[in-house]
């Protein structure tokens, strides 16, 4: 059997991320027949690689590592070589799972005495460690110079992290500082993200990863309620019996780090402010930037993720290529710093090397994605896989290409999908009109019916071609 499956969205590139069925995805099947496939998984899963991968456009790429993902039930991180690239790859990926998540590279401000990272990326960066940390199956896409950067150790995330429960006996002034000492800012009114107070018989938190801050109300010792409340109005929206809350900073600091912190900047007078802020058991407002002070190991994202995990390299070559430009840049602008008599010298540590990153992605569950076949010096690939793809015209309304292809497909023995999005009834319609009949389901939550032609409701970033041949390989057209 042959099948395809075509985004007839036509010049329409929206996609609803709640759209596919990730348990039963007739787009997960289709791969289950090819032997490419199913040998590229067991590798990798069996932790057999790392694996050479080609052949394969981008619209097939976001598909192969859904699949992946989805049969794998362990962490994925997908690595591409830029911001740019990440956003396209993390909103592709969305299409198949709306829980995949981007995990954006910091700022990296080396003489900026009062720089705050905003909270949205606080946000994000936080919420995907801890997620990490639990050994939740999450899929995470990162540009490579977020993979490059220092970051805490995860027992650090851990432990500045609280589970606060109703009737947990715990002396208010006691939790208030447990948040302050996780980077919680102690402000009049809690406003917005990484704020707490405390009011009367009760602490206001807005967790640095929730959409809503919370009301702690305690009776005597014991947290007798909680209940989230708008920031906006200070109104309570809805009980809640457990919360947990991450600390509000990536660079929460334990006593051991905060003398690290203070013996290193004992002999730089520019960095005295700093100084008096740690010694007052504070957090100074460039911490980040001086992470290496407080962390002398090379921990980075790889060190949240189990031996295990799934990790795919979108074009190796690229991928070292940004790696290099992002560190020569960031070499050029410490050297600076350090010549203009600001900075310090262990801030060279907040970026690892291409060469130390690179070696760190060479594991036995790495897939390494090129287009055409090519060798990658730094990885060596244990087995090789090599799909046949090709590139299909792109779809306009009002053209009878769509018709005339999927007579082909017709004559062929193809399957046809159509994924129209909210444009279902009006395809159909068309479609119809063309001499072409193609029932309409809103969600297709089956397998695919040999030749059969089907619109369904759902979108998929682009459409492809899966070919089933005696051989049993594949084609995945874009």
């Amino acid at each position: 059997m042959e099948n395809t499956a075509v985004n007839s969205n036509m010049t329409n590139r929206e996609t609803e991320a709640k759209g596919l069925n990730t348990e039963i995805n007739p787009l997960f099947s289709i791969l289950d027949k090819s032997e490419e496939f199913r040998r590229l998984q067991e590798g990798l899963c069996g932790c057999k690689g790392p694996a050479g991968v080609f052949g394969l456009g981008e619209a097939q790429r976001t598909h192969i590592e859904a699949a992946l993902f989805s049969k794998a039930k362990r962490p994925m991180l997908v690595v591409v070589p830029s911001e740019q690239a990440a956003a396209r790859v993390h909103e592709e990926l969305c299409c198949y799972y709306p829980d995949a998540v981007l995990f954006p590279a910091r700022e990296l401000p080396l003489n900026a005495h009062s720089y705050v990272q905003s909270q949205e990326l606080t946000s994000k960066r936080l919420r995907t460690a801890a997620r990490l940390i639990k050994g939740e199956p999450c899929l995470v896409v990162a540009p490579i110079e977020a993979v490059m950067q220092r970051m805490a150790p995860p027992s650090v995330i851990s432990a500045f992290t609280q589970t606060v429960r109703t009737g947990m006996v715990i002396e208010p002034a006691s939790l208030l500082k447990k948040f302050i000492d996780a980077g919680y800012s102690r402000e009049e009114m809690c406003e917005g993200r990484g704020q707490v107070c405390l009011r009367g018989g009760c602490i206001d938190i807005f967790p640095i990863t929730a959409e809503n801050p919370v009301r702690i109300e305690f009776f005597d010792d014991e947290i007798d309620t909680m209940r989230e409340f708008d920031p906006l109005n200070q109104r309570s929206t809805e009980n809640t019996d457990c919360v947990e809350i991450l600390p509000a900073t990536e660079l929460p600091l334990d006593r051991d780090m905060r003398q690290k912190g203070i013996a290193a900047l004992r002999s730089k007078a520019n960095y005295a402010a700093e100084t008096e802020i740690l010694r007052a058991g504070g957090i100074p407002q460039n911490a980040l930037s001086l992470l290496p002070l407080f962390v002398r190991n090379e921990i980075t994202l790889l060190d949240y993720l189990p031996e295990d995990a799934l990790i795919i390299l979108d074009e190796p070559s690229r991928i070292e290529e940004s790696a290099r430009f992002a560190f020569s840049r960031f070499t050029d602008n410490l050297a600076d710093v350090l010549h203009s008599g600001e900075g310090h010298e262990l801030q060279a540590g907040l970026l690892n090397a291409p060469s130390v990153t690179m070696a760190a992605l060479d594991r036995s569950s790495t897939a390494m994605l090129f287009a055409f076949s090519r060798s990658y010096q730094l990885i060596k690939p244990k087995f090789l896989v090599k799909f046949d793809s090709r590139q299909i015209s792109r779809y306009v309304q009002g053209d009878t290409a769509l018709r005339d292809d999927i007579g082909l497909w017709r004559q062929k023995g193809f399957s046809v999908l159509l994924y129209a999005g909210r444009h279902a009834e009006r395809l159909h319609d068309i479609l119809s009109d063309l001499g072409i009949e193609a029932p309409v389901t809103q969600k297709l939550g089956r397998d695919i019916v040999e030749r059969e032609i089907i619109i369904t409701g759902q979108t998929i970033p682009r459409g492809n071609i899966v070919r089933r041949q005696n051989r049993q390989s594949t084609r995945i057209t874009d």
